[in-house]
C-alpha cells in the first residue's frame, strides 16, 4: 500500500501486508486503510495468493470503490488505484501463472473539474493569506 499527497505526489505511507500468511495481515491493512484521510491517492497491489489472503478487507476495498475485488480468486494479481473518498484512477486484474486473463478497469478523473477546484482552492487560500498580511493584493 502506497498513499499519496493529491498535489505532489509525496509518498506519504508505504507498507507492506504479508496477506499470503496465515495471520491476520488484512486486519492490520483495514486497520492503515481507515486511517487514511479521505482526498489522499492510495496505490494497492496485491499477487498471486495474497488476494485469497485480502479476507474481510475485500468488503472495505468495495465498499471504496473497487469493482473486481469481489471476483478475486487463488492465483490473481491485482492492482488499484484510487483516491479516498473520491474515484477510481485505474484497477487491473491479471488471471493465472500465464496471465492468461487481464481485465482493467480505468475511469478517468475529470480535469477540468479537478483544476477548477484547485485553483478555486488556490484563489481562496491567497485571499486569506492577503487579509492576515493586510496586503492589497486580491
Amino acid at each position: 500500500m502506497m498513499v499519496l499527497h493529491p498535489r505532489t505526489a509525496r509518498v506519504l505511507v508505504r507498507r507492506v501486508f504479508l496477506t499470503e500468511e496465515p495471520y491476520t495481515w488484512w486486519a492490520d491493512l483495514v486497520w492503515w486503510m481507515r486511517r487514511v484521510v479521505p482526498g489522499r491517492v492510495v496505490v494497492l497491489a496485491a499477487g498471486d495468493r495474497a488476494s485469497v489472503g485480502l479476507r474481510h478487507a475485500r468488503v472495505l476495498f468495495q465498499h471504496l470503490g473497487s469493482v473486481s475485488i469481489p471476483f478475486l480468486g487463488y492465483d490473481t494479481s491485482w492492482s488499484w488505484a484510487f483516491v479516498k473518498g473520491g474515484r477510481t484512477i485505474y484497477e487491473t486484474v491479471v488471471r493465472g501463472p500465464l496471465m492468461s486473463h487481464v481485465s482493467a478497469h480505468i475511469s478517468y478523473a475529470n480535469e477540468t473539474d479537478y483544476l477548477t477546484n484547485l485553483n478555486r482552492t488556490a484563489a481562496m487560500g491567497t485571499r486569506k493569506y492577503a487579509r492576515a498580511s493586510g496586503s492589497q493584493h486580491p
